[in-house]
């Protein structure tokens, strides 16, 4: 049985998989691109019955995902979105996109500012059911990103603070190495 990346870990989690299903093993640390069309097509095809805003939180979720796992790239909207395509449908015109463009701005500039990114160690600490929490230690920083695949709120607890995610969102906190998690880089609501 051969190993799977992370980035297939992780889209298979944001397609609905039970976040320790989809990283058993110890997926291999690989190039990640920003998502691309096809892989963003994968994730709205899994969450099609979902209603049209929890939608736009699963494309945020994916960003963010591929944001912050290692060996990440810059986070662009695709270019070649296909007329046809869900993505497509999802952001018809450029009013629609912009608060996908400010997302993925804010990741962009996150990847820019925290040490942990994009060449920090990668530690999982918790996939389970809906939740999926890991760590990427850089120099002097720590970024805690956890994700909440679900319906439902989750608590998650960093150095026993408890930091809730809410559904089908993300929480990335950047510590100091040696200080409680008290800053939140961002919390999508």
């Amino acid at each position: 049985m051969s190993r799977k990346n992370l980035w297939d870990a992780a889209l298979s989690y944001a397609c609905g998989t039970d976040a320790a299903t989809a990283f058993a093993g110890d997926p291999i640390i690989s190039h990640i691109s920003s998502p691309t069309d096809a892989d963003l097509q994968i994730v709205l095809s899994n969450a099609a019955d979902l209603d049209e805003s929890t939608l736009f939180r699963m494309v945020h979720f994916t960003y963010a995902l591929a944001g912050m796992l290692p060996g990440g790239s810059t986070l662009v909207f695709p270019k070649n979105t296909i007329t046809d395509s869900k993505l497509y449908r999802l952001y018809p015109d450029r009013p629609s996109l912009e608060l996908l463009l400010t997302v993925i701005d804010q990741l962009n500039a996150l990847r820019e500012t925290c040490d942990a990114l994009p060449d920090g160690s990668f530690q999982l600490v918790k996939a389970e059911g809906d939740l999926l929490h890991f760590t990427r230690s850089g120099p002097t920083e720590i970024l805690d990103a956890i994700f909440n695949r679900g319906p439902h709120l989750l608590v998650e607890d960093i150095d026993d603070k408890s930091t809730q995610v809410n559904p089908y969102g993300f929480t990335l906190t950047v510590r100091e190495h040696g200080h409680n998690a008290n800053h939140s880089y961002y919390d999508y609501r």
